[in-house]
């Protein structure tokens, strides 16, 4: 199983990046400009009957899938369903497409996966089988991967926006006490804390417990492989935080949620970056939301840097407030 799910994965990626030029070469369809729709937009091209049965659950799965650790339930994507007869030239700016079609006329089901096929940047991911029970089972084996791929689309895109625009304030900090570059959000202007080899920034709203976006940043010796388990990891982050992020009155600092927390293991740039997220609380006063922190190796000082985003916005909806702090994540360059 381990083998087919690496040559399935594989086979998504290598798809993923084959199709850069402005014209697909089987479609021939030529790009025709830029992608416009709002960040975290998925138009869904199907058959909006079948949609509703129970054959298309699974594909409902994904194209409704909520976003792991956050308080409350929110969506991937903003979804706009038409049925395939209806995708015309208007709906082609999409930057986010995925189409479902069931047919006798496939021989096997397939999942295609192009880049910039109607406009740029652009993902365009095809499922497609001969009948709804091969279909289903594609959809199963393919979920995590589809999120997966649009999701680093839209990562990708808040990168982009951050090198045009981006925070000097939270740049030169972590320059001046970690020798590291980062771009962040450009309202995340505020230094609420400095200390030993930590800094904790916040777009600070109108004072206390209403400042949206927040960027720690931390650095501690790196002895062994070892740092990188989680529970050694999480030791670390709440001796940190317990002593950096505290709240207005004494006892209140931040820990976390233990059954929130979700880990992956990502390359970026050529490192290993350890991914871990979840649901932040403050101690002895009713306040939380979502995190998400990375973890790598300095080789240079031979010390792990961590960065992480957290979202204090009681109320409101959390999903583009924490896209855009993890993109800001994947931004760092180390000395």
């Amino acid at each position: 199983m381990k083998i087919r799910y690496c040559l399935l994965l594989f086979s998504i990626l290598t798809l993923f990046s084959c199709d850069n030029s402005n014209e697909n070469k089987k479609g021939g369809s030529k790009v025709r400009g830029a992608s416009m729709s709002a960040p975290y937009e998925l138009l869904v091209v199907c058959n909006k009957d079948w949609l509703g049965t129970t054959n298309g659950e699974c594909f409902r799965d994904i194209v409704n899938a909520t976003i792991p650790c956050l308080p409350q339930d929110e969506q991937y994507f903003r979804t706009t369903t038409i049925d395939p007869s209806n995708f015309t030239k208007s709906f082609m700016f999409y930057a986010n497409i995925i189409t479902a079609d069931i047919s006798k006329k496939y021989q096997k089901p397939e999942c295609r996966v192009v880049r910039d096929l109607y406009a740029r940047p652009q993902i365009v991911i095809s499922l497609t089988a001969p009948d709804n029970n091969s279909f289903n089972e594609l959809c199963l084996q393919n979920r995590e991967q589809i999120l997966t791929i649009f999701t680093d689309a839209e990562l990708q895109r808040e990168q982009a926006n951050l090198k045009k625009k981006f925070s000097l304030t939270v740049l030169n900090q972590a320059k001046k006490q970690f020798g590291c570059e980062i771009k962040t959000p450009d309202d995340i202007n505020f230094i609420k804390k400095k200390g030993k080899d930590f800094f904790w920034a916040s777009t600070e709203m109108d004072g206390e417990y209403n400042n949206l976006l927040n960027f720690c940043m931390y650095a501690y010796p790196y002895t062994t492989t070892d740092a990188f388990l989680i529970d050694n990891f999480l030791l670390k982050r709440e001796e940190f935080m317990k002593k950096n992020v505290q709240g207005l009155d004494e006892g209140q600092y931040m820990t976390y949620n233990p059954q929130s927390i979700e880990t992956k293991n990502l390359q970026i740039d050529g490192h290993f970056v350890l991914e871990v997220r979840g649901l932040w609380e403050m101690e002895k006063v009713a306040l939380g939301g979502p995190f998400v922190s990375y973890a790598q190796v300095d080789t240079t000082n031979n010390r792990i840097i961590v960065t992480e985003g957290f979202v204090m916005a009681p109320g409101k909806s959390k999903r583009e407030y924490i896209r855009k702090l993890e993109a800001s994540l994947r931004t760092l360059k180390m000395p």
